[in-house]
């Protein structure tokens, strides 16, 4: 399943914008969601799953902002620095998080179902399965 993915990821990344400004203005998916957790846990959660997904052939970037109490993570795909998915994640208070991920292109739309599986369950599942 990962070679598919990454055989697709190759052959659509003319179809990614080639910064995360640039995927948030033209995304093939976009996904909000608020959760009651801290925004760095859900920044780490993000950012580690990651990279645990997608090790091989793309680069994941990962800013956390205390004094704006927000976080930022990025996969992009190696050499050619277009970005597939981004997530901004920000504090909302009491302990709750606003998250944004967005994805591109459509054949990623996927990830963003699957950030929120991470976040809210827990889920290690890297797969673009969703159930």
């Amino acid at each position: 399943m990962r070679v598919l993915l990454a055989a697709a990821a190759a052959f659509l990344s003319a179809c990614a914008p080639a910064t995360v400004e640039g995927l948030r203005q033209e995304h093939a998916a976009h996904r909000t969601f608020e959760i009651d957790r801290n925004y760095q846990t859900v920044y780490r959660a993000i950012l580690d799953q990651t990279r645990k997904c997608f090790a091989g052939g793309r680069v994941v970037e990962g800013d956390l902002y205390t004094d704006r109490k927000s976080g930022h993570v990025a996969l992009v795909m190696f050499g050619d620095r277009e970005v597939l998915m981004a997530a901004d994640i920000v504090a909302q208070g009491d302990g709750r998080s606003k998250v944004d991920v967005y994805a591109a292109p459509r054949s990623w739309a996927w990830i963003a179902g699957r950030v929120e599986e991470w976040v809210r369950d827990g889920s290690t599942d890297c797969d673009a399965q969703l159930s």
